[in-house]
């Protein structure tokens, strides 16, 4: 679980890459370049807080009481670490419904487990699902893969579904090369920049953490409240 004070359908909970030694952690995880760790929260750890970046305050990041947010993971809870930095690291954490927190820990919180080497094609492929979509990868070579995806937003509803009043969406069969823990895809393009300025389209960012999919898209990859946003497992290869 993950206890936070911030609104209510904030997806990313950090501030992007600053300067180096800042302490700031990139929202979308570490990058091809950087090593990795895979992590769970101590069993004897009450509560493990998220801790403030230097461009939050001079002190931090650090692990004394006087950096420590609002927001917090307990015990087993699992992450992804990355950026080590004065007895601290960055962790993404995905939690229920569809919210991923990503921010600075501190490392005498964690048990580690294992260096975190940057997921491969077979790693990728397969049948993910959601509790509001699929997404199908499948392997081109050693590099790339190809994603495509269909969501559905109040088939659950036989009111709505006898009325046709379902929405749909898709993310169209899109062809990717590998760069790390996270994919970037934008209306068929694959590896799309992280930041755009088109909001006109369907944005997707895929991360593969610990055998999990985690996806958020902009909303605007289908009609009204259709999302592929959310955790996704693989239920076939």
């Amino acid at each position: 679980m993950i206890v936070s004070i911030v609104p209510a359908g904030l997806m990313w909970l950090a501030v992007a890459q600053g300067i180096a030694g800042s302490g700031a952690c990139d929202a979308r995880g570490p990058s091809a370049a950087e090593h990795a760790w895979a992590a769970t929260v101590k069993r004897d750890e009450p509560r493990a807080h998220f801790l403030k970046s230097a461009a939050e305050d001079s002190r931090c990041p650090a692990p004394e009481n006087e950096c420590a947010k609002q927001s917090y993971l307990v015990p087993g809870n699992q992450v992804l670490a990355w950026a080590r930095e004065k007895g601290t690291v960055c962790a993404m954490y995905a939690a229920v419904r569809r919210k991923v927190t990503v921010g600075r820990l501190s490392e005498s919180a964690l048990d580690f487990h294992g260096t975190g080497k940057p997921p491969l094609a077979k790693d990728w492929i397969g049948h993910w699902k959601s509790d509001r979509a699929d997404i199908h990868i499948r392997g081109v070579d050693a590099r790339h893969i190809e994603i495509e995806g269909d969501a559905m937003w109040g088939a659950d509803d036989p009111a709505r579904v006898a009325n046709g009043s379902v929405h749909t969406g898709e993310i169209e069969l899109t062809r990717a090369r590998l760069t790390g823990y996270t994919l970037h895809i934008f209306e068929g393009q694959g590896n799309a920049p992280p930041e755009h300025d088109d909001k006109q389209g369907c944005y997707v960012d895929l991360t593969l953490l610990n055998g999990t999919l985690l996806v958020k898209d902009d909303d605007q990859c289908g009609g009204q409240n259709v999302t592929f946003s959310g955790e996704y497992q693989r239920v076939a290869p």
